[in-house]
């Protein structure tokens, strides 16, 4: 978890909401849910990068929440 909370840490900047869930049949893996408000996608896709070379890193999902339009 260290290691992943490095490279937010790196850049400056602070997740919104993080969320850390230790699964798997004997709680060998750890899944990390990380949202940062107001990042560019260019941004978003260079920490998804640095996040997939991370010892022990399996996979990286990169998702954009959409703000609704006010009438």
């Amino acid at each position: 978890m260290s290691r992943v909370l490095e490279v937010f840490a790196k850049r400056g900047l602070v997740p919104s909401q993080w969320h850390s869930t230790l699964a798997g049949r004997n709680g060998e893996e750890l899944h990390i849910d990380v949202q940062i408000a107001d990042i560019d996608a260019m941004l978003a896709r260079r920490l998804a990068e640095t996040l997939r070379q991370v010892i022990a890193v399996r996979s990286v999902l990169v998702s954009e929440k959409r703000r609704l339009r006010t009438a």
